[in-house]
């Protein structure tokens, strides 16, 4: 049984969500309320299969639907799930007054109670994540509502999504499809190493290597900073309206996704130059500050140790 039922969602195509939310809006207004319950059933079904970004607003207008059909058919359940997945989505997104002031009531009713169930999402890998339609950037947290919520990813192996209900602080992992984690069960980053206290320099020889060396990576830091300052203000000014990225001209489906590919890899550059430069900045000030501060130094007789500070 299982197996058939896979190969009957192989077989069906994926239906174009813009056109099933538009029938489903078309048969409420029609009060054909039970057709309209039918389109939002296969619209959901969908959201999983669509080979694009299903954007927020979307969603949202999706459940809004969903919400005022349950009200017209005075199923209050289901009315109350559909408030709760806009609110998961996005809790300041309250319905317009068009709508009705019931599902109002009900978005401020459970905006209240789940704002503050937040948890945080991030992705790793590869690939390219998006929550309820936002993108999410590498390794950098993103708030939530604890609740189900739609997961694309895109990697090299195509579009993965899955409607998934996320209570804990969660890591979407890419590159070779979907795979959802929660964060406290990834491996732990290493820790830091102390640095070693050097030792005393036994020789002029090393203590001039010493000065050297932090000098370098002081001089070093500062060429590397002034570069990223550098290329930071060229990434500010470039308005990124190139005819073309990664092989997708203006026009084509996959442009604003290659063009935005394009906007976080010039980012992460900038940002790799400010990390490589402040590194090198800190690690050449500890070993000139050692040197010049804490290591012991022979005294004018020769004889004995004696500790010298430098001004």
């Amino acid at each position: 049984m299982l197996l058939l039922w896979m190969a009957t969602a192989l077989a069906a195509p994926c239906p174009d969500l813009t056109e099933v939310a538009e029938e489903a809006w078309a048969a409420f207004n029609d009060a054909e309320l039970q057709e309209a319950k039918g389109h939002l059933k296969r619209a959901a079904d969908s959201l999983t299969c669509q080979e694009r970004v299903v954007v927020t607003e979307e969603l949202l207008r999706l459940f809004r639907l969903d919400g005022l059909v349950s009200l017209a058919q005075e199923d209050r359940k289901g009315a109350v799930y559909a408030t709760i997945r806009i609110v998961t989505i996005d809790p300041n997104a309250a319905p317009s007054k068009e709508l009705g002031p019931e599902l109002a009531e009900l978005h401020q009713t459970w905006a209240d109670r789940l704002g503050e169930s937040t948890i945080s999402v991030s992705v790793r890998g590869l690939g390219e994540a998006w929550v309820d339609g936002r993108v999410l950037t590498q390794d950098v947290p993103f708030q939530v509502i604890a609740g189900e919520h739609l997961i694309q990813v895109y990697d090299d192996a195509g579009w993965h999504a899955a409607v998934r209900e996320l209570s804990e602080d969660t890591v979407l992992v890419t590159g070779q499809g979907l795979e959802v984690v929660s964060l406290d069960a990834l491996e732990p980053d290493p820790p830091e190493l102390p640095i070693p206290e050097l030792p005393p320099p036994s020789t002029r020889r090393h203590r001039t290597s010493m000065l050297l060396t932090g000098s370098i990576g002081v001089a070093g830091g500062a060429g590397v900073l002034g570069y990223g300052w550098i290329q930071e203000r060229a990434f500010k000014r470039r308005d990124y309206d190139a005819p073309s990225y990664g092989g997708c001209a203006a026009g084509e489906s996959c442009y604003d996704l290659a063009r935005e590919k394009e906007i976080r890899n010039d980012a992460s550059t900038v940002r790799a130059l400010y990390a490589t430069g402040y590194v090198l900045t800190g690690i050449g000030a500890v070993v000139l500050g050692t040197e010049l501060f804490f290591l012991p130094a022979p005294s004018g007789s020769g004889a004995g140790l004696g500790i010298r500070v430098k001004w």
